[in-house]
């Protein structure tokens, strides 16, 4: 094995190229927007990996030769959802504050959240190569599952909090005088977001299944990230589990899976994790800027204060200029330094 890149540095470099994406995407929002994508002519097609996904009803996936993918889905997962979940109060309503969270102090109450109905459609470049420079994931989907749903990385919206660490429930009594029990995240590992989306912030065992999973065999694929690389459980090709320590800053390694035998770079949500690596935490390839923003428009991270989304990409605040430079921003997230 090669020596390992030093980690600090290295994610240092993924910060920044992630803030220059966060730009190109606040200065992209409700705009005319400009793609930007590898070059897949010298990439290898992982079409034929994707098609022996499962993915599940509700999810559609077509290819446009062998380089492109489109996904469709509502967004709701194919295996449901909590009747009541535990919200923060004030962003979905959820009346009086019933439970904390545990270490983001999250004040949250009990609500019936509805579910996803209107279609959302995804385009990937499934040809992905390495970047030069890998790119920090930020809020919002990250990539999409075969049950539907979206992935996001491991942090709540402050970023700093790991959502699967801050779980909390609450049992009550209701009127029809069933006792129900809330949770921040279902049994799942599934919540919403503001905007409805429904999402994991890592390894889920309703996935898993999905994905077909068993107790003693291998992963399977689960899902598509921006990039094109595709997800993964944490078991490898044997069925044994993989080593957090094996992973490179991205959650990401290279070895043979049952949909790629001869080996495949891929994300891996290492099950159980409490930690900032439940899920992907750079993009190992490029993400074209049209999808991007594409996402930050269906999570509603455009709707955001302009100080939080940029202090979401670790970087301050400063007075916008007369004219907003969208080609330089654009070129930024194009190509990182």
């Amino acid at each position: 094995m090669s020596a390992r890149p030093d980690m600090a540095a290295t994610s240092r470099l993924a910060a920044a190229a992630g803030a220059a994406l966060m730009v190109a995407i606040c200065s992209g929002c409700g705009g005319d927007h400009t793609t930007t994508s590898d070059d897949a002519s010298t990439a290898t097609s992982l079409a034929d990996g994707y098609r022996q996904a499962k993915w599940q009803t509700g999810v559609s996936v077509s290819f446009g030769g062998d380089c492109t993918m489109t996904y469709t889905s509502t967004g709701a997962p194919s295996h449901g959802q909590a009747a009541y979940y535990l919200v923060p109060v004030g962003l979905f309503g959820g009346g009086d504050v019933v439970a904390t969270t545990p270490h983001g102090g999250l004040e949250l109450g009990v609500s019936q959240l509805p579910v996803s109905t209107t279609n959302q459609t995804y385009t990937f470049n499934i040809c992905p190569s390495a970047a030069s420079t890998t790119t920090a994931t930020s809020g919002g989907a990250i990539g999409w599952v075969v049950s539907g749903a979206a992935m996001f990385n491991a942090y709540e919206g402050d970023m700093t909090t790991v959502a699967t660490s801050d779980n909390v429930s609450y049992s009550f009594v209701d009127t029809k005088g069933v006792t129900q029990t809330a949770s921040f995240l279902d049994t799942c590992g599934g919540h919403q977001a503001p905007n409805n989306q429904y999402h994991y912030h890592g390894w889920s065992s309703c996935l898993s299944e999905e994905a077909g999973d068993t107790d003693t065999g291998p992963s399977h694929l689960v899902g598509v990230a921006l990039d094109g690389y595709p997800i993964y459980g944490d078991r490898d090709i044997n069925g044994n589990q993989v080593a957090v320590s094996a992973l490179d800053e991205c959650n990401g390694i290279t070895s043979p899976t049952p949909e790629f035998p001869s080996g495949v770079y891929h994300y891996v949500l290492p099950q159980g994790s409490l930690t900032a690596q439940a899920a992907p935490r750079c993009y190992h390839g490029t993400v074209p800027t049209q999808l991007a923003i594409q996402m930050a428009l269906s999570t509603g991270i455009c709707s955001t204060p302009r100080q939080k989304l940029l202090a979401q990409a670790g970087r301050q605040p400063s007075a916008p200029p007369a004219t907003a430079p969208r080609t330089k921003a654009l070129a930024m997230a194009a190509s990182p330094t």
